[in-house]
């Protein structure tokens, strides 16, 4: 490894750090049920913005995106977080609470859950990326994104089961890097496949 690829790299890490803050800190400002969504739609454009060029990125730009993405995320969480949430909740009460086939068919449902999941990050991603015309929108570039980048969702899916694990290790180490690495990920894997995101936002 040369200099500047080292320079680089350490350029990233930095970077990587700073926005993971940053997701951190608008999570709270939403009351964290609220934050998180609007902070990861920022997060991914704000990486999208160091990918095109960008030499900064300041708490200015994150609030001014987190304001105008705040209330488009939070719909996508009503329509397919909050039931999804809610229906995990109701397969814990069961584990503990029913016996035999009952708790079996329950069980049933997790990978449903996994794939809302899965497929409500796919939204918030692709909603940093494109604007949509109505929440049904929204959801068909989810499924786009799902559909025809497998290998992206599952190395993405990879990196944040080993931020997790980074983040109950190492609780000081993850907070700077819990979120950010698996985002970038994804981001930096479309970028990386899709030249339209590299003339988007390039003047920024």
């Amino acid at each position: 490894m040369n200099s500047s690829s080292l320079i680089n790299a350490c350029h990233w890490i930095t970077r990587l750090a700073w926005l993971n803050v940053i997701w951190f800190f608008l999570s709270l400002i939403g009351g964290v049920v609220f934050g998180v969504l609007p902070a990861t739609v920022t997060v991914c454009y704000l990486i999208r913005k160091y990918l095109n060029g960008a030499a900064k990125v300041t708490l200015k730009d994150a609030w001014n995106t987190y304001r105008a993405e705040f209330f488009r995320s939070n719909k996508v969480g009503l329509v397919l977080l909050l039931p999804t949430i809610s229906f995990l909740w109701y397969i814990h009460w069961a584990i503990l609470n029913l016996e035999g086939i009952s708790t079996v068919i329950m069980l049933c449902g997790l990978p449903i859950t996994v794939l809302m999941i899965v497929l409500t990050y796919c939204t918030l991603v692709q909603m940093s990326i494109y604007e949509a015309d109505s929440l049904k929108d929204e959801l068909k570039n989810a499924v786009v994104l799902l559909v025809e980048e497998k290998r992206v969702v599952l190395f993405t899916s990879v990196v944040f089961l080993i931020c997790i694990i980074l983040l109950l290790v190492n609780p000081i180490v993850g907070m700077f890097f819990s979120v950010s690495p698996a985002l970038f990920c994804t981001i930096g894997l479309l970028w990386m496949n899709k030249n339209e995101l590299k003339n988007s936002y390039a003047e920024l």
